[in-house]
């Protein structure tokens, strides 16, 4: 399950050619890291270090969700303002 984000991430990258396909592979990448957040279902852990951890690592992923949708919101916005300007 934690292949997952690097076999899309290699999948990926000749979609990053034109902005729409930039904005649609962060977006896979996203759900995939969200995906493996979710699967780790620390919640159902009993408490201690391993639960921890667990929410650590889940807190990671969201983290990096919200990094991905930040970059292909920002990367939409600036080519979308570059066309509006010419």
């Amino acid at each position: 399950m934690r292949a997952l984000p690097t076999k899309l991430a290699k999948l990926a990258r000749p979609m990053f050619a034109t902005p729409l396909m930039r904005f649609l592979a962060y977006l896979g990448l996203c759900a995939a890291y969200l995906q493996c957040g979710l699967a780790l279902r620390f919640r159902e852990l009993p408490i201690g270090m391993e639960r921890i951890m667990a929410a650590n690592s889940f807190l990671e992923h969201l983290g990096l969700v919200g990094g991905f949708l930040l970059v292909a919101w920002l990367d939409l916005n600036t080519h979308s303002n570059s066309n509006a300007e010419v």
